[in-house]
């Protein structure tokens, strides 16, 4: 039998993606078992969709996943000023969606011409990608549920090929995190505990949420989409690259047509969620830094 690694990972090359695994689709009754107990527990948030069978792989099409890994920088917040704010890191720059799905569909076409089956996911599908990435030995989990690699930290984004072609598998990274617990004493909504995350509870998500209660409207701060709290905390990532941070004019965004929004946010990755969610976000940071 042919594998196919070494193409994979040439096109990968020149594609400048940084990292890559291939892990075997097969029943993972393990993460089964999470999934049930997250669901039990109420842990499940709105944006998880699909059902268990699927996530889990008890009877798919496809044999293998691709997993890649393209890391992105740490910001740095030093300068903001008071009529400021800003987005998380993963909001810096060109969405990183259409980044990797650039990438992806260079590796599924390949794939589709040698006449196999694929299908390519960077965050709005079903699966769980960080499991599949740490299955692929791109990295280990730390207690705030991030993937985390030994060069590049938590700060990277994943994408996968699911594909009926088979490949030599990557051996999982069994490393454990340093057991600090900063992320678990970092966390403003304390979101993050030994046992499990609640997504229901993290800020990145309750920033993104529709209808907020009166206690969520309390924890929005000067990052308006998104949260990297218990990233920059994490000791995984104290030699993560930095950035600077893009910060917003308040007056100016609030005060934005519709039209000029879409013009300059259109290819972020927050563009999704819309203005109105994110102007909300500013008034409640507004509000909440009166009452300091």
């Amino acid at each position: 039998m042919k594998y196919l690694n070494d193409e994979i990972v040439n096109i990968s090359n020149k594609l400048g993606i940084n990292l890559i695994g291939f892990c075997k689709l097969e029943y993972f009754k393990d993460l089964e078992n999470i999934l049930k107990e997250k669901e039990s527990l109420n842990l499940k948030t709105s944006f998880e969709i699909g059902n268990i069978d699927d996530k889990t792989f008890k009877n798919s099409e496809y044999s293998s996943a691709i997993v890649i890994g393209v890391p992105y920088k740490k910001l740095n917040t030093n300068g903001r000023k008071e009529n400021e704010v800003y987005f998380s890191s993963v909001a810096v720059g060109i969405d990183y969606h259409i980044i990797l799905k650039d990438k992806l569909e260079f590796i599924s076409n390949y794939l589709n011409d040698l006449g196999y089956k694929s299908f390519i996911g960077v965050d709005n599908n079903i699966y769980n990608e960080r499991y599949l990435a740490y299955k692929a030995g791109l990295g280990f989990f730390g207690k705030n549920g991030m993937l985390i690699n030994n060069k590049y930290g938590s700060f990277f984004y994943i994408g996968i090929v699911l594909t009926n072609a088979i490949f030599k598998y990557n051996k999982q990274i069994n490393n454990k995190c340093y057991g600090c617990n900063k992320c678990i004493e970092s966390c403003p909504t304390k979101a993050i505990s030994k046992h499990f995350i609640n997504g229901n509870k993290c800020l990145s998500y309750i920033t993104q949420k529709k209808n907020l209660t009166k206690e969520e409207e309390t924890f929005i701060n000067e990052c308006v989409y998104g949260c990297d709290i218990c990233q920059n905390i994490c000791p995984h990532n104290k030699d993560v690259k930095e950035t600077n941070a893009e910060f917003i004019n308040i007056d100016e965004f609030l005060n934005m047509s519709e039209e000029e929004y879409k013009n300059i946010y259109k290819n972020n990755s927050s563009f999704w969620r819309g203005k109105k969610i994110i102007d909300r976000n500013i008034k409640l940071y507004i509000e909440n830094n009166l009452k300091k």
